[in-house]
């Protein structure tokens, strides 16, 4: 039982150098990407404010300008309706995870494994004091290595895992939820950009229908004084009604 303890301490050992060396990269990488990240969202943000009130040839060329951002495929979703939203929600997601390289998965690795590997080595320092007391060993030093071995692998474990969720909440969390902040505020020029450009079509087509109903409303008025033998109408009246059968006549064939 002694050698299962000093075998999990060894493993736990092992899992606190490299959750100190996660710690460590994410002091050093979380600073260096945070300004490269801000600012490829910035220049998308800034982008789709303006987006809906440029023309088609400069739309193109304000994308090609933007072609080497990395949420460019995810921008172009949305722009060309090329697919769902979440789409390009799940393109930044994966993006965003890619920030920190391979150390999310071993974060998540030793996160879950540390406690467990800790707890075993708990269980293997009693069982190995209970199996001393039932030899009735009279030395407690023998007894009290058991307890001893069952607390340094649960501090070891306890470690790993303050280790790794601090390298997480401190340094890359903060950014990665900035970063979604801007996504969405993205997202949401985009659709306000569109509604306004379908609310202004509507007012057209809602205008232009309206000035039809007028002219086909004054035409039959014309038409309802004329059958009821209205004969003694002025010349005035009858080039207006003409006119605005000639009118009705157009608006009806647009």
């Amino acid at each position: 039982m002694d050698l299962i303890g000093y075998l999990l301490i060894g493993v736990l050992l092992c899992q606190s150098i490299l959750g100190l060396a996660i710690l460590f990269d994410a002091i050093l990488k979380a600073g260096l990407k945070r300004r490269q990240t801000l600012m490829s969202l910035t220049e998308l943000l800034s982008l789709a404010k303006s987006w809906h009130t440029l023309s088609s040839t400069e739309q193109e060329r304000r994308r090609q300008r933007v072609q080497a951002n990395p949420l460019a495929p995810a921008f172009a979703m949305l722009v060309d309706r090329t697919g769902l939203a979440t789409h390009a929600e799940h393109h930044v997601h994966r993006w965003l995870q890619s920030l920190d390289g391979n150390a999310t998965h071993l974060k998540m690795l030793l996160v879950k494994t540390a406690p467990l590997i800790g707890l075993a080595g708990t269980l293997a320092g009693i069982a190995s004091s209970m199996g001393r007391f039932e030899q009735r060993v009279s030395d407690p030093g023998v007894i009290v290595h058991g307890f001893s071995v069952a607390i340094e692998t649960t501090l070891y474990g306890i470690f790993v895992t303050c280790f790794c969720l601090l390298a997480d909440r401190i340094f890359w969390k903060p950014l990665k939820d900035q970063a979604r902040e801007l996504w969405l505020e993205v997202e949401m020029q985009l659709a306000q950009g569109a509604a306004k450009k379908i609310s202004r079509c509507g007012c057209s087509v809602s205008a232009g229908w309206a000035s039809k109903d007028r002219q086909t409303a004054e035409f039959r008025n014309v038409e309802t004084h004329r059958s009821a033998g209205d004969t003694g109408r002025s010349p005035q009246t009858t080039a207006r009604a003409a006119g605005v059968r000639s009118q009705s006549v157009a608006a009806d064939s647009g």
